[in-house]
């Protein structure tokens, strides 16, 4: 691991301030705090410095993290994330994949479990020598989401559907994707869900308009999937460059059968699954094209018209319509029998 320049870590005013959100949230303890502060700080002191700790040593804060509540855990890493050095990020790849929560609200039989998607920056779109390009993945341009969501880390299954709803549309077993959905389905699923829990629907009914502050489930912006697809990549799919490597986390095949079992395929760094092949995933927005502006803010599509955009490719379409910044429509009336969707809401 090559050294590099010092840097701050987290001071102690940074993390009073995580502790104050917590308490106010009703998430911390003494004990949290006496964990955050004697185990985690330590951990990425040492790692910052110019004499980093043993492996060893750092195997153990990694197991003191986990200890924390989910919540509590995803604070600290959007805060620590932002001390990490560029030359550090394939170490910091790595403390994501090892240290990964079930997520704040695990599976139920109606929805998959949430992981939480932090706010951030990424680069949208691709450069027009990445193989595979279509024009308009251009201009590639940075893109600020200011707000953290809970996202499904699988798509919605067939028995998740049919549970809530009592619809079963497509073939396939329970624990596959549903598909033959049209849009206006996945969100009539989205507003039954939030009732279902006690929040405020998005949707409201098929000529309102979202409601994106509601505190309910919704599909994901286009731009919220790629950033949460790509998950601090900048390559061709969250896996690799390769087609082989969307192989090995997505499903893929000769245009013939029906997905299979979700969450069966490895996750990216934020604890997403099937996020390439499969099934195409429905967004919330349509297709915007994309401008020279920068940063551009929690950027929106159109949500007037008829199409929408759909993201993620389908077992049924090669890797290179799975890659992260390939971006398809489709008429909200379609309901394809490789179309499915995962959901979001505010966290």
């Amino acid at each position: 691991m090559p050294n590099s320049e010092p840097r701050s870590p987290l001071s102690e005013q940074e993390v009073a301030a995580i502790v104050v959100r917590a308490e106010a949230a009703g998430l911390a303890s003494a004990e949290v705090r006496s964990t955050l502060v004697a185990a985690i700080e330590p951990a990425v002191r040492a790692r910052l410095s110019e004499h980093p700790r043993p492996a060893d040593q750092l195997s153990s804060d990694l197991h003191a993290l986990n200890t924390l509540e989910p919540r509590w855990l995803a604070a600290w890493l959007r805060a620590a994330e932002r001390q990490v050095p560029a030359a550090d990020r394939a170490w910091w790849a790595d403390v994501r994949r090892r240290v990964r929560p079930d997520g704040p609200s695990p599976a139920t039989v109606v929805r998959p479990a949430l992981v939480e998607i932090p706010a951030g920056r990424f680069s949208r779109g691709s450069l027009p020598d990445e193989f595979g390009h279509f024009p308009d993945e251009a201009p590639l341009h940075r893109v600020v989401i200011t707000r953290a969501v809970l996202m499904s880390c699988t798509p919605i299954t067939r028995g998740q559907y049919q549970a809530l709803l009592g619809l079963h549309p497509g073939d396939g077993p329970a624990d596959s994707p549903v598909t033959a959905v049209r849009w206006r389905d996945a969100a009539r699923y989205c507003d039954a869900l939030s009732r279902h829990e006690g929040l405020a629907p998005v949707y409201g009914g098929p000529d309102s308009a979202p409601d994106l502050d509601a505190d309910g489930y919704r599909l994901p912006t286009d731009a919220e999937w790629e950033y949460a697809c790509r998950a601090g990549t900048e390559t061709r799919f969250w896996s690799g460059d390769r087609d082989d490597d969307a192989r090995r986390v997505g499903e893929f095949g000769d245009g013939e059968g029906h997905p299979g079992p979700v969450g069966a395929r490895p996750a990216n760094l934020w604890g997403l699954h099937d996020l390439h092949g499969g099934v195409w995933e429905w967004c919330l927005d349509g297709l915007a094209a994309y401008g020279p502006e920068e940063p551009q803010v929690d950027p929106l599509g159109p949500m007037a018209g008829l199409e929408r955009v759909v993201r993620g490719g389908s077992l049924r379409e090669s890797p290179r319509m799975a890659r992260s910044a390939c971006r398809a429509t489709r008429s909200v009336g379609r309901k394809d029998d490789d179309m499915g969707f995962r959901i979001v809401r505010l966290a």
